[in-house]
């Protein structure tokens, strides 16, 4: 009977564990990866129908929200029409998931910058990181650097392997390539930037919404493989203070995990944003850069045996049903 059960768990599932050792083997560069022209895309509507210096702040609210049907809809509507009339529609969903997932590229440039620090190259550590966040790196101290480190590394896991997973689980490819290019549109157009501080609003609010449950989902999922209580703590010493609260769920939790302390206050185009800090543990090392790329691997293992544990008993249910 077991057997029979296993046989009727769906091909979507099989895919996302191809795809996630295709991505993890076959990683490709994110100058090359085909969303790099998307971005640019983005980056040129952005310029163009957004001017600060010109337009009202109603203008330019209302020009952020009329931007993200404008690029989004004739894209996913093309990839619904391929999938609908294609012979082969899950190798359209395989390419799809594909394109949604590059945790590979973020793994590489934190192992990068880690191996970077231990060799004394802050330089090089601080180039390679740029390459992840959008704060200043320029003025930071080896340890600004493993702090921002390992942030990055879990923020990124959380939009770019959590969240699209979660969407795809969901809603297949197309929901997943769908909030990857939510994503992708909200780190182009980011409401940090002075030239999209009110551009950048509306596709600020709408990812927040859409990643609020999958990030507390996997926030909890760190918290269990870390310390619970502790992340709790953290969580409470900083949700009301920090403006993007999804950031501070996966932070706090993450702090808790790897034992050391997050958060306090960034650069964003020469201007300081506060954040609260975490307080709790050691300061961040290099090593602990590592200890975030193995503590988000965890996550991922938990969350697919999750998801199959989930499908096997629907499957269980309707075959004693």
């Amino acid at each position: 009977m077991f057997t029979d059960i296993l046989l009727q768990l769906p091909a979507e599932f099989g895919l996302l564990l191809i795809v996630l050792l295709v991505d993890r083997f076959l990683p490709v560069s994110p100058a090359y990866h085909p969303l790099s022209l998307f971005k640019h895309v983005a980056m040129v509507v952005g310029k163009k129908v957004n001017n600060p210096d010109k337009h009202s702040i109603a203008h330019q609210r209302f020009a952020g929200k009329l931007a993200i049907p404008i690029l989004l809809t004739p894209i996913i509507t093309i990839v619904y029409a391929l999938i609908f009339f294609a012979e082969y529609p899950l190798l359209i969903e395989a390419v799809l998931l594909w394109l949604s997932l590059s945790w590979a590229s973020t793994r590489s440039a934190i192992k990068k910058t880690q191996r970077a620090l231990l060799k004394n190259q802050k330089s090089l550590a601080k180039e390679t990181l740029k390459r992840l966040v959008l704060r200043d790196t320029k003025t930071l101290s080896q340890m600004g650097i493993c702090k921002a480190g390992i942030e990055a590394t879990l923020l990124r896991a959380q939009k770019e392997l959590f969240v699209v997973m979660f969407f795809y689980l969901i809603g297949g490819g197309i929901a997943a390539f769908s909030c990857r290019l939510l994503i992708e549109m909200q780190q182009v157009w980011n409401a940090k930037l002075y030239r999209y501080r009110y551009f950048g609003q509306a596709i600020a609010r709408l990812t927040q919404w859409l990643n609020w449950f999958p990030t507390r989902l996997f926030a909890f999922t760190l918290a269990l493989t870390g310390r619970f209580s502790q992340s709790i703590k953290n969580l409470k010493s900083i949700h009301s203070q920090w403006p993007n609260k999804n950031a501070a769920w996966v932070i706090a939790a993450g702090a808790a995990a790897i034992n050391t302390q997050l958060g306090g206050p960034l650069i964003y185009d020469n201007e300081k944003h506060r954040r609260t800090r975490i307080l709790c543990g050691v300061e961040p090392t290099p090593s602990m850069l590592g200890e975030a790329i193995k503590l988000v691997e965890i996550n991922l293992i938990i969350w697919l045996l999750g998801a199959l544990l989930i499908q096997l008993l629907v499957i269980a249910y309707h075959t004693v049903s």
